[in-house]
């Protein structure tokens, strides 16, 4: 199986496209049903010893949250609005909050809708994901019967 790896959180000619992307004329009323895979949380450390850490991973079904978690983690994931509202693939917001602060995104995750495939997943600016990121990818995996791909982690 191949897969398009990610225009977009890939370079294209420069970074003027990334401009014209954030233009586009699309109400932010746009919407999309849900892929039917559950989302996650998963909580370690304690809020005492000052280690708590709460990761959630949450599915984007708006274009305002795809647009906005494109210009959070700066890459184009904006660009794949057609695909998510198709339903072909599901974008997801991979979190963490540490001892009780606000939640930060932490990995912008792509997922096959039809074959239930992790088949990507990207940190901020294209970086790729940390060992303790792809642990809660593969927990989140697990929970919903997904696969991961073997060059996610």
């Amino acid at each position: 199986m191949q897969y398009h790896f990610f225009p977009l959180f890939g370079m294209v000619n420069g970074v003027g496209w990334h401009a014209d992307l954030r233009k586009q004329p699309f109400g932010d009323q746009i919407t999309w049903h849900s892929s039917g895979i559950g989302e996650f949380e998963w909580t370690e450390g304690t809020l005492d010893a000052e280690t708590l850490r709460r990761w959630t991973i949450r599915e984007i079904v708006t274009w305002k949250d795809l647009r906005g978690e494109g210009l959070v983690m700066r890459h184009c994931v904006a660009s794949y609005l057609h695909s998510c509202s198709s339903g072909k693939t599901s974008i997801w917001s991979l979190g963490l909050e540490r001892n009780e602060q606000r939640r930060r995104q932490v990995l912008t995750v792509e997922v096959a809708v039809d074959k239930r495939i992790i088949c990507q997943a990207r940190g901020k600016a294209n970086r790729l994901p940390e060992e303790k990121e792809v642990e809660v990818l593969r927990r989140w995996a697990a929970q919903e019967e997904l696969t991961l791909a073997e060059h996610v982690g």
